[in-house]
């Protein structure tokens, strides 16, 4: 018995100290050096700036809540993770790593819309920028803090692990139109991992890139007060992809600010990111604003994504003189493929009015409406595009729901016949499966355009094709991607 009393004892003893262990943290300047832990049992309240220093690898616990106290200025709290510094906040959709406000009780009950009540999450490292001298000072820190430039030669460079990290109703003011992004990333290399990540309600930006290559997956940004995602500096992340930007009712910007370089705008190495599967949805055709815009020399690539619910579509800054993003386009570097823009106007554009309509429809791009996605002030039905993300606050906040799948690839199909096939007369029919607008190009064995016109219904009749031979009939529907069939003529 009295050995049964004892284990009993230090088991009692035990559990006593993990609850009394339980409590809040108060953390100033820097989190400590070394390996420093962060558990799920306590609350860390970031008192003004806090910084990850050079040498220290910063763990945190999945479930873990991180709360930035108020204050603007020089009081602004925020996290940030110096160069050759490193954070491993590495949650689970059942447990997000929550960053916060000293104030928000966690409960539900603060409106998605609250905004700018701490400053953000800034991670910054040793890859590569175009800006000279190759390092700069990160937005949102002062000048004077060498812990806040980013930048240097290692492209592959390691600044650790973002997973299932929530970043919330931040973005106050450094200074007079200085305030801090949500989660900003300043010269972060290759070698970083971050995915599965959210900025809701930040004042400035959601996320923004300055230089280096690192790359995002599985990224939310909802409701914030500028642009949804910015990038600048020569940012070439190449392995981005589900990309949501969806606006609320009450202020937002642009889907996607998209900028070059800064000293000079023809330095290299250019920005030219690649972004794959993206849904960006505004706050409504009659609010002004554009999903993207590509300025100062920036590239990039978009691929199979949704643009919905702006005023305007994509906008590439062409100048008479200096550096502009319609060189890039031009050179190959700026590409848009396979993506649906479904905008009030100019849905493909230069700054100086030029339609690039027909590139748009030639690389399977579409203005189709059959996506499913809804938006309106008080609820967003994303139809099944974003299904990874119903850990985030947005989600179970009730204001951004999933709603039924709608496969993506339904978005820009149409289906169609060409009979007879062999062609036996001088002329052959079309037959769509829903009434359809668009042009048709007939291209010879030597691909040479021998005919092209406008069509629109669901049977269309074509006599253009007289001599024997093969033939290719290319269909470019406003509800489709471009379609080619193969056609013989006897």
């Amino acid at each position: 018995m009295k050995n049964n009393f004892t284990v009993l004892f230090i088991a009692f003893v035990s559990v006593f100290n993990l609850a009394s262990a339980q409590g809040d943290i108060t953390v100033t300047d820097n989190v400590g050096s070394g390996d420093v832990y962060w558990t799920a049992n306590n609350t860390y309240h970031l008192d003004g700036s806090v910084f990850v220093n050079a040498g220290t690898t910063l763990y945190i616990e999945a479930g873990t809540v991180i709360k930035g106290m108020s204050g603007v200025g020089e009081e602004s709290s925020y996290l940030c993770v110096a160069r050759d510094g490193m954070i491993m906040a590495e949650g689970t959709a059942d447990a997000p790593i929550i960053f916060t406000f000293e104030a928000d009780p966690l409960d539900g009950s603060t409106p998605v819309t609250t905004r700018g009540q701490w400053g953000g999450l800034i991670v910054l490292g040793n890859a590569s920028l175009n800006s000279t001298p190759g390092e700069s000072a990160v937005e949102g820190i002062p000048t004077e803090e060498t812990r806040g430039l980013y930048g240097g030669t290692d492209d592959e460079d390691n600044s650790g692990v973002l997973s299932y990290v929530s970043i919330r109703h931040g973005g106050t003011e450094i200074g007079a139109g200085n305030e801090i992004n949500g989660l900003t990333l300043g010269g972060v290399g290759s070698g970083t991992t971050i995915n599965n990540v959210e900025v809701i309600a930040n004042m400035d930006d959601g996320i923004e890139f300055f230089g280096g290559t690192v790359s995002v997956q599985n990224a939310f940004v909802a409701a914030c007060g500028d642009d949804s995602y910015d990038y600048d500096e020569g940012w070439r992340g190449q392995l981005n992809s589900n990309w949501v930007a969806v606006a609320s009712s009450d202020d937002g910007d642009r889907g996607g600010e998209h900028d070059g370089g800064t000293d000079p705008e023809t330095a290299q190495p250019y920005a030219l990111p690649t972004i794959d599967n993206a849904i960006f949805i505004g706050r409504g055709t009659d609010a002004g604003k554009r999903a993207l815009t590509f300025r100062d020399n920036a590239g990039g690539h978009y691929m199979n994504s949704i643009f919905f619910n702006y005023a305007k579509g994509v906008d590439i800054e062409d100048l008479e003189e200096g550096e502009d993003s319609y060189s890039r386009y031009l050179s190959g570097d700026l590409t848009f493929t396979n993506n649906v823009v479904d905008c009030g106007s100019d849905v493909f554009v230069t700054s100086a009015g030029e339609d690039l309509s027909e590139y748009f429809n030639e690389n399977g791009n579409t203005t189709s409406s059959n996506h499913g996605i809804t938006w309106s002030e008080t609820l967003v039905d994303m139809a099944g595009h974003a299904d990874w993300a119903s850990w985030t606050l947005a989600m179970t906040s009730g204001w951004v729901i999933q709603g039924e799948l709608i496969d993506i690839n339904e978005v820009t199909k149409v289906n169609f016949d060409v009979y007879p096939n062999p062609i036996v007369e001088d002329y052959f029919n079309i037959s769509f499966d829903k009434s359809t607008s668009g042009v048709y190009k007939i291209f010879n064995s030597l691909g040479q355009v021998i005919s092209s016109d406008a069509f629109e219904g669901q049977d269309i009749i074509i006599s253009d094709i007289r001599l024997s031979g093969l033939y290719y009939l290319q269909i470019l529907s406003k509800d489709s991607t471009p379609h080619t069939k193969l056609i013989v003529k006897k």
